[in-house]
């Protein structure tokens, strides 16, 4: 098994209710699979840089997790079918740095701005 990341667009203004429905949609079809869910972490609403199909602002949600990679192909493909589900991209993650702590911009790379 590999591990990917998704993110996944949701559209603003859902109720939480639904929002949560979603997301355990999402994660059901990775565990359908035969994945596992690692991390699901919800960063929240964020505006788009330029207006997409009609809207400009989602709901970002970011699921990390592990399935196997012929699996992936199915995935992209059942995902679309999500009627709540605006975007969405997977990634292979680097499993060197999942549990890595961000580091900071150093003192020298704010000198040079």
């Amino acid at each position: 098994m590999k591990t990917y990341s998704g993110l996944f667009i949701l559209p603003d203004g859902m109720p939480e209710a639904e929002f949560q429905e979603a997301v355990n949609r999402l994660s059901a079809e990775v565990t359908r699979a035969g994945g596992e869910v690692l991390k699901t972490e919800t960063t929240g609403r964020k505006t788009f840089a330029r207006r997409l199909g009609k809207r400009d602002s989602g709901c970002y949600v970011r699921l990390l997790f592990r399935v196997e990679p012929d699996k992936v192909a199915a995935l992209t493909q059942r995902y679309p079918l999500h009627e709540n589900l605006f975007r969405f991209q997977i990634v292979h993650a680097d499993e060197r740095f999942l549990d890595a702590e961000p580091t900071p911009p150093s003192s020298e790379a704010r000198e040079t701005r």
